[in-house]
């Protein structure tokens, strides 16, 4: 038959064919699973190892649990402490850049420390407001606001060149900060405009020397147009603020060894009109998802600069400040001094006379000498 037809020859062989390599390709099948299951194993080992390590190099300090994925940047600095020589001294974190190189004595090693310490701050408050600004993000709101402005967004990069130069001044000298001045949010013709907390354009660009490019919110509202640093408008409050730090201190050097300046909220809120809205005027459900996004992110930022005193421009960032300080009280059972200081607006009729002389005056009541 099979001459007959002279498909059985073929056939024969091709099934002599599998019969002979089916059983190769089968045992290198199995070679090729057990070389996986090897590597597998190897990749949990180094894991477990790389785990071990991190735990180790952090003296066994792990950050409590949080809803944010750069908590163990800031959590872990709360637990940071003050050698007896005044530096600040804590752990290697992945991700943050510490000295390294051969070991260092005395003036240098203790600079490359407070060096360390301060890209730490830098790299913790860009994470933080990088989250704020997320969550701020998926909210919505109605009427009377009509316009919201982020100025963390489209000014991001003079904010981080401000946080950059100046945010870790004072951990870097000390170990931590002496005063966190939070104020309530951004002017429309302040940190609207260069991303700056009471950013008056001319006092941004000469004294404080932040520097970078400003594009423009999503929806612009025709009355409040964002001109960046080169604002031709200044704002009175950053002018009596900033003003009253170049007079006292001198240099920004001076002033940042001691204080930083944050606002609590980094949203702009316009109605119709153009007339600005502050955060307390909101609705009422509006306004609480704001600030517990705002009350986390100032959580973060009081654990990473550790103040001694957290002073509140205006009594609404008082109010805002002692809810925050309380929670981490509560928490940690470590808190510091809240107070307030006058608001530099010129709606208040009170701050339109000797400004600088009256908050000086409570800062001293503080127990702050300026």
């Amino acid at each position: 038959l099979a001459g007959r037809s002279g498909a059985w020859p073929c056939g024969l062989r091709l099934l002599l064919l599998l019969a002979c390599t089916v059983p190769a390709i089968w045992r290198c099948c199995g070679r090729f699973m057990l070389l996986l299951g090897r590597v597998a194993r190897f990749q949990s080992a180094t894991r477990a190892a790389a785990a071990g390590s991190a735990a180790a190099s952090r003296s066994g300090r792990v950050p409590p649990a949080s809803r944010f994925p750069w908590a163990h940047y800031l959590h872990t600095s709360a637990h940071r402490h003050v050698s007896a020589t005044g530096v600040g001294c804590g752990p290697q974190e992945e991700g943050i850049a510490m000295p390294t190189g051969g070991r260092k004595r005395g003036r240098e090693e203790a600079s490359d420390t407070s060096a360390g310490e301060a890209d730490y701050v830098v790299r913790a408050i860009e994470a933080a407001t990088t989250e704020l600004c997320a969550r701020l993000g998926e909210e919505t709101f109605a009427a009377p606001v009509t316009h919201v402005y982020n100025p963390l967004e489209y000014a991001r990069e003079p904010f981080l060149d401000y946080v950059s130069k100046w945010a870790g001044k004072g951990v870097e000298q000390t170990g931590s900060l002496e005063v966190l001045l939070v104020g309530m949010n951004p002017g429309p013709f302040g940190m609207a405009q260069t991303g700056v907390p009471f950013g008056d354009s001319s006092f941004v660009r000469e004294w404080l020397r932040v520097e970078g490019a400003v594009s423009a919110p999503e929806r612009m509202h025709p009355k409040r147009q964002v001109y960046g640093l080169s604002c031709p408008k200044g704002e009175v409050s950053g002018q009596r603020l900033w003003g009253w730090a170049r007079q006292t201190f001198g240099a920004p050097e001076a002033f940042f060894s001691r204080f930083f300046v944050y606002n609590y909220c980094p949203l702009v809120f316009m109605e119709a009109s153009g007339r600005n809205r502050t955060p307390d005027k909101l609705k009422a459900d509006e306004r609480a998802r704001v600030e517990a996004a705002c009350d986390e992110a100032l959580e973060a930022l009081i654990k990473t600069l550790r103040p001694k005193v957290v002073v509140g421009v205006g009594k609404f960032a008082e109010k805002v400040s002692l809810r925050v300080v309380s929670n981490l009280e509560s928490d940690t059972g470590e808190s510091p001094r809240v107070g307030c200081i006058l608001h530099p607006s010129p709606a208040s009729p009170a701050a339109n006379k000797n400004w600088a002389e009256k908050i000086e005056q409570q800062m001293r009541e503080m127990g702050l000498e300026v």
